[in-house]
């Protein structure tokens, strides 16, 4: 903004009213450094207006033209409506109205003609009216302003754009993320500023912004350091009064870290589950060739010693029926290793509690919140909260409901959205007593009904890729605690799995220990 500077003596009475009166406008403060004198600082157009303003007051007080010369008071309104605050504008528009009333009082006197009197009105009602509405566009201007302020102090780029794409506003959160400067990004295309990359919007966007007014997801862009950048954006349509589109508001946060750390959360989840599956199946499988070796080795043995005294020319079969009794005992040594192992998966040692199983439910769902998301699949949830407590193994009750729904979502990964996943809490009476029951219901592909009978036997899978011993762990952990779970074809298509587990009065404390 150009200044002016102003040599105003002391002693001349007038020139400091009027240059008080311009820096209480202008809003600045004006200080008398020197006894005798002082230097006002004032802008160029504040010098024009008060310039223009004694022209217009001499003309309209010394030359007999007979018009409202005063209206022309208002075009300097409007000249200082751009650079004084509403309350210096509105000071401006009081003192012209003043200088036409005192140019009218000097120039008539108290005599008063219609038609000087109809142009004076004339002119203080211009005045009055260009002030009024100059007032209130600093004052909409200024609110504009302070919303600006307001919307700096977000962390989040808020970045207003016309339909062509052309920046109109660019707050401080949008410098930070993206590293262009205000004044190089207003004015400017998105194309060149953002530079989104086109394989990580949808097609469809735009279309979806016009039509819902809104649009939101995560593009994928380039700073102007180069680096490339994921952010979750927010697209909000404004129309004007007619309804038209108009602008797009965008807000956008940068979420590159939270999706670097979401993707190696995944690796890791995935990396632990094949170690553990390769660990168990291991285990298993060491165990079990280490514990049954020996029964099947004496089965083998015995069994040849049998077929050679069968193959005697005089079969002794005493001493035959004597290898076939020792063959069925290891076979009952083999069944019970087969046993104890069974007893391990089944997990003796373990911590009870009563439970809320909704809650169990409810956490299990969170768990698999995310991923359920990113695969299409909907949940709908009913779980009654009358449902009685249980008492039971919270983690293992917790795998048994992510088990089951993870079965439902790998049921229909097959086929087109939506895919709905019901689970359904709900109490229920049972022999004994109270009992809590879950459902979870799929609309995948189903099972073929001859394998019903078997489906939570270990490896009964038909999907390839998959151990199939999910379903396997849940009827283990289940009537681990005294419960049952089934399955079923549902009518209209895919699997309902069903588990009911005794409530906290049905069993005593001491049960659910063992």
């Amino acid at each position: 903004m150009r200044h002016t500077y102003v040599y105003v003596p002391a002693t001349q009475a007038f020139a400091r009213v009027g240059m008080s009166l311009a820096a209480e406008a202008i809003g600045t403060d004006v200080r008398e450094p020197v006894a005798q004198q002082r230097w006002v600082a004032i802008p160029t157009t504040m010098v024009l207006a008060i310039a223009a303003g004694l022209a217009i007051f001499i003309v309209d007080t010394f030359t007999p033209l007979d018009t409202a010369i005063a209206a022309l008071y208002g075009a300097i309104v409007m000249l200082l409506a751009d650079r004084l605050p509403r309350r210096g504008i509105i000071l401006a528009g009081v003192l012209c109205i003043a200088l036409t009333l005192l140019s009218f009082l000097a120039t008539h006197g108290a005599s008063l003609e219609p038609s000087a009197l109809m142009r004076c009105a004339v002119s203080v009602s211009v005045i009055a009216v260009v002030t009024l509405l100059a007032a209130r566009t600093v004052a909409a201007r200024q609110s504009m302003r302070d919303q600006a302020e307001l919307l700096d102090l977000t962390h989040d780029a808020i970045v207003v754009r016309t339909l062509s794409d052309e920046i109109l506003y660019w707050n401080r959160g949008a410098e930070d993320l993206y590293g262009w400067s205000r004044h190089e990004a207003v004015g400017q295309g998105t194309d060149r500023v953002l530079k989104t990359d086109p394989r990580s919007a949808p097609a469809d966007a735009v279309e979806q912004l016009l039509r819902a007014g809104r649009w939101e997801g995560e593009l994928r862009r380039v700073r102007r350091d180069g680096s490339e950048i994921m952010v979750a954006v927010r697209w909000g349509l404004q129309t004007d009064g007619s309804g038209k589109p108009v602008t797009v508001i965008e807000t956008s946060n940068d979420v590159t870290g939270r999706l670097e750390a979401q993707a190696a959360l995944r690796a890791a989840q995935a990396e632990l589950a094949n170690v553990s599956r390769a660990v168990i199946v291991g285990q298993f499988t060491a165990a079990l060739a280490h514990e049954i070796n020996q029964p099947l080795a004496a089965v083998l043995t015995n069994g040849a010693a049998g077929l050679r005294w069968l193959d005697r020319p005089e079969p002794d079969v005493a001493e035959a029926l004597q290898t076939v009794r020792r063959i069925v005992e290891n076979g009952r040594r083999a069944g019970d290793v087969v046993a104890r192992l069974r007893a391990l998966a089944r997990g003796e040692e373990r911590t009870t509690a009563p439970l809320d199983l909704g809650a169990v439910v409810t956490d299990g769902l969170a768990v698999m919140e995310w991923d359920l998301d990113q695969c299409g699949v909907v949940l709908d949830t009913r779980v009654d909260p009358a449902m009685p407590k249980i008492w039971g193994d919270r983690e293992a009750l917790l795998q048994v409901v992510i088990n089951l729904i993870t079965n439902a979502a790998q049921a229909m990964q097959d086929i087109a959205p939506p895919r709905l996943v019901t689970v359904i809490g709900y109490p229920e009476s049972v022999p004994g007593g109270a009992a809590a029951c879950i459902e979870v219901r799929d609309r995948g592909i189903g099972i073929d009904p001859a394998r019903l009978a078997s489906i939570f036997e270990p490896f009964n899978n038909a999907q390839p890729g998959r151990l199939g011993l999910g379903l396997s762990i849940c009827r283990t952990i289940v009537e681990a605690h005294g419960g049952q779970i089934d399955a079923s074809i549902n009518g209209e298509g895919g699997m309902t799995f069903r588990f009911v587990l005794p409530a906290r009065s049905a069993i005593q404390p001491e049960e659910a220990q063992s």
